[in-house]
């Protein structure tokens, strides 16, 4: 496949509409006729294979092959989660941040509020060396 062929192809690939011979032209800074043999290059070169080159609502598009229209249908009718815009993310992000830090804070505050051994009537543990304060008598 020629270089302009593999462009074209990237290029309807990338685009979720049929993009016209003059957009195709453009982007591949081609004249039309170079572009037409690379459609039809394209073209012959799907032959056989799971999607193939069709010519739509006045542009090109790589489409799904009918025989796949069933198996498409049941992957694209799964419920999906949507997209987070980038506010959104940000959001969730600064959320996220907030809860980690409020969380280590209740478990620090905690901490502080425990008492020490001695305030809980603790024994000293032979071999283990203690502050005198924190130890019952």
């Amino acid at each position: 496949m020629t270089p302009l062929a593999r462009v074209i192809e990237a290029l309807l690939f990338l685009s979720p509409e049929p993009v016209s011979l003059a957009d195709l032209r453009d982007a591949s800074e081609q004249d039309e006729w170079a572009v037409l043999d690379a459609l039809t290059e394209l073209r012959d070169g799907l032959h056989g294979r799971g999607v193939e080159l069709r010519e739509v609502a006045g542009g090109w598009a790589l489409a799904s092959r009918p025989e796949a229209e069933d198996a498409a249908r049941r992957l694209l009718s799964r419920p999906r989660t949507p997209s987070l815009t980038p506010a959104q993310a940000e959001e969730l992000e600064e959320q996220r941040r907030g809860a980690v830090e409020h969380g280590a804070e209740r478990r620090a505050a905690r901490l502080l509020d425990q008492p020490t051994l001695g305030q809980r009537g603790g024994r000293r543990l032979r071999g283990h060396a203690a502050d005198a304060g924190d130890l019952g008598p």
